[in-house]
C-alpha cells in the first residue's frame, strides 16, 4: 500500500490477548472475595486460588515478563492474608532454588563457551561413527551432562549439535528412509539419555531435589547426594544400554547406513574448536 514503509511492524498476534490478560489477571484474583469458600476450604487457601489464577493468566500470555509474574506472591500473599511476608520471602531463598540456579548458571556457561559441543564431538569420535555408535555416544554425552545440570537444558543444548550432524549426513546418504530413522532415533536418544542421566544424581532434574526437600521438611530424613548415587548410578548403567538397544534395534533399526565421512567431519569440527580454552 502507498505510504507503507519497510520499517512498520506487523501487530503482535497476541496483543489483544495480552491486553485482556493484564486486566483479567487481577479480576480473577478478586473472585474469592465475591464468593464464600466452597466446603471446608479456608479463606486463605481460597484467596490463594485467585492469586494462582492471576499468575497463570499472566504466565500463559506473558503479559509481563515471566520472572516478574513470579514475584507477585511477595507483595500480595501478605496483603491478602494468605501468608506472612517472612514466610513468603523465605521460600524464594530456599536451598533448592539456589540449587536450580547453580545448575542453570553452569548450563549457561557451558553453552556460552561451547563445552557441551566439545563433549559430544569427543565422545562420538572416541566411541565410533557407525549409526548405532553415534546414537550411543550422544546418549552417553547427554546422560553425563544431565547428571550435573537440568535435563531440559541438556536436551536443548544437545539437540543443536545433533541437528547439525543430521543435516550434514543427510546430504551424503541416498537412503532417505533409513536416514530418517537415524534422525528420529538420534533426537529420541538425546532426550532419553538426558532423562536417564537426570535421574542418576540429586541435581540432575528438579523433581529429585523436590523429593529431598519434602523428605527433610515432612519426615526429618536427609537424603544426601551420596545416598542418591547408590540408587541413581546403577539405574543409569542399566537403563542407558536398554534404551539404546530398544531404539536402534527394535523401534527404528538403523542397520545398513554407512557414514564414511562422519569421522572426517568430527575431526574437522574438533580441530576448528582448537584446544580447550581456560573458560571451558
Amino acid at each position: 500500500m502507498a505510504g507503507t514503509t519497510a520499517t512498520e511492524e506487523e501487530p503482535h498476534p497476541f496483543s489483544l490477548s495480552v491486553k485482556l490478560s493484564l486486566v483479567m489477571g487481577p479480576v480473577l484474583a478478586l473472585i474469592p472475595f465475591l464468593y464464600d469458600p466452597p466446603g471446608d476450604l479456608k479463606a486463605g487457601a481460597w484467596r490463594l486460588i485467585g492469586l494462582t489464577l492471576w499468575m497463570v493468566a499472566w504466565w500463559i500470555t506473558e503479559a509481563v515478563p515471566i520472572p516478574a509474574t513470579a514475584l507477585l506472591p511477595i507483595p500480595f500473599m501478605p496483603l491478602l492474608g494468605i501468608a506472612g511476608q517472612k514466610t513468603v520471602t523465605s521460600s524464594y531463598a530456599h536451598p533448592l532454588i539456589y540449587l536450580f540456579f547453580g545448575g542453570f548458571m553452569i548450563a549457561a556457561a557451558m553453552q556460552r563457551w561451547g563445552l557441551h559441543r566439545r563433549i559430544a564431538l569427543t565422545t562420538v569420535n572416541v566411541l565410533g561413527t557407525s549409526p548405532s555408535g553415534i546414537i550411543g555416544s550422544f546418549m552417553l554425552a547427554s546422560a553425563f551432562l544431565s547428571m550435573w545440570i537440568s535435563n531440559t537444558a541438556t536436551t536443548i543444548m544437545m539437540f543443536a549439535v545433533g541437528l547439525s550432524l543430521i543435516e550434514y549426513l543427510a546430504d551424503t546418504i541416498s537412503d532417505k528412509g533409513r536416514m530418517r530413522n537415524f534422525g528420529v532415533v538420534l533426537m529420541l536418544g538425546i532426550a532419553y539419555g538426558a532423562s536417564i542421566g537426570g535421574v542418576s544424581t540429586l541435581v540432575g532434574t528438579p523433581p529429585n531435589a523436590f523429593l529431598a526437600g519434602f523428605l527433610a521438611e515432612s519426615y526429618g530424613y536427609t537424603l544426601s547426594f551420596a545416598s542418591w548415587l547408590l540408587v541413581g548410578i546403577p539405574f543409569m548403567i542399566i537403563m542407558l544400554p536398554v534404551g539404546w538397544l530398544w531404539l536402534t534395534r527394535v523401534t527404528f533399526p538403523v542397520k545398513g547406513l554407512q557414514f564414511g565421512k562422519a569421522k572426517d567431519l568430527l575431526k574437522s569440527e574438533l580441530a576448528r574448536m582448537g584446544p580447550m580454552s581456560r573458560a571451558e
